[in-house]
């Protein structure tokens, strides 16, 4: 009886090895309704976000954020993925063998040592490819079974490594758009200075391609978030890496325009790269607002900026309306209509880049600092 609990035991252990790798790797669909809602995994999930609130914890008991500590988080999670995923595994697949083993499954030339310890080795040499050390299954049920745990360890491993290429080939695909928005802004984190150099002298032909770039990276970022959940715990010490500040970046500058521009240039407002990066990016922040975040998936963060808030916000505008100006931008002709415009998006936006930020331990001085400063 206690053979049949442990192969049982050992079934339950290696199926959910394998559900969880097909919702991570194969199912590659992250959301909060239907069976999107387990496409960060089911045991992952959970490892994940034990290891980001263990080094959040440990990384914010100073004055400031430990930054070096807190970029660690996400090649851990990586690596505990594989240990897990290979160690139920394999801990299931001995489970399944030690209650045979010395009976239906021996050593041809030696004494068969019938140890846990002794199913592990069997298990793991099976499962990896590696032969069973010599371990013979005697019968044929036995040995369908070895082929079959022989594919699925086969399956699960190849599938993990092709996983981790590309998680980091997107992930240096994501550093690299965070840094180029940096750069086209002059390393400032201002939005004004980003609209200003795509439109200087008051021409956005050149900066509509530009921006049309930008409008097809950020959709491309959109969807690789849903197919490699772990992409969302990488966090680096440099501010301009960070989700909330691309985020931040694209919206504020989108938003500027839309509330700033005026005369000649009050055309690109209603190009479809603007509508892109604004449905695009939108879309990031809420798929990772309702996914990861606490108290997450709510149709509308938003709530009404108090007076301090307004006043910031109208300083801000006020600049960048007076650096779109100097770089020979047209503006609109009513600052204050164009205000409320720039109030009603901010507020659509502002929210999810603040819990994004804090949930990620990053000062929000140095997510916006054109705003904060």
């Amino acid at each position: 009886m206690l053979g049949v609990v442990e192969r049982i035991i050992g079934v339950i252990l290696v199926l959910a090895v394998m559900v969880d790798v097909f919702l991570t790797v194969l199912y590659a669909r992250v959301g909060t309704r239907g069976l999107a809602r387990f496409g960060t995994g089911v045991i992952s999930e959970r490892v994940a976000t034990c290891v980001w609130r263990a080094f959040r914890w440990a990384g914010t008991r100073g004055k400031r954020p430990n930054d070096d500590l807190l970029s660690f988080a996400a090649p851990v999670i990586v690596v505990l993925f594989l240990a897990v995923w290979a160690g139920m595994l394999t801990l299931g697949s001995a489970m399944l063998l030690h209650p045979v083993l010395g009976s239906m499954i021996r050593a041809p030339t030696r004494p068969t040592s019938t140890d846990f310890f002794t199913a592990l080795l069997v298990a793991g040499g099976n499962i990896s490819t590696m032969g069973a050390g010599g371990y013979q299954p005697r019968t044929g049920l036995l040995r369908v079974e070895y082929v079959v745990n022989a594919l699925t360890g086969l399956s699960i491993l190849t599938l993990t490594l092709t996983y981790l290429m590309q998680v980091y080939t997107t992930l240096q695909r994501r550093n690299t758009l965070a840094f180029k928005i940096d750069v086209m802004a002059g390393s400032t984190g201002d939005a004004a200075e980003l609209v200003a150099g795509l439109g200087a002298d008051g021409h956005f032909s050149a900066g509509y391609t530009q921006l049309a770039e930008l409008g097809a990276e950020v959709v491309a970022q959109k969807e690789a978030y849903q197919f490699y959940p772990v992409l969302f715990y990488f966090r680096y010490r440099q501010p301009c890496y960070a989700t909330s500040r691309l985020a931040l970046m694209l919206l504020d500058s989108v938003s500027l325009m839309q509330g700033g521009l005026g005369g000649e240039c009050d055309w690109i407002k209603r190009t479809a790269a603007i509508k892109q990066i604004w449905l695009a990016t939108t879309g990031l922040v809420r798929m990772l607002d309702g996914v990861y975040l606490p108290g997450g998936n709510q149709e509308q963060r938003a709530a009404t900026p108090d007076d301090a808030t307004l006043d910031r916000w109208r300083r801000r505008y006020m600049a960048a309306l007076r650096r779109f100006a100097q770089a020979g931008i047209a503006t609109t002709d009513d600052a204050e209509a164009g205000f409320r415009e720039y109030v009603e998006l901010r507020v659509r936006w502002q929210s999810y880049i603040e819990v994004l930020a804090a949930h990620m331990a990053h000062d929000l001085a140095e997510i916006d600092p054109a705003t904060r400063g």
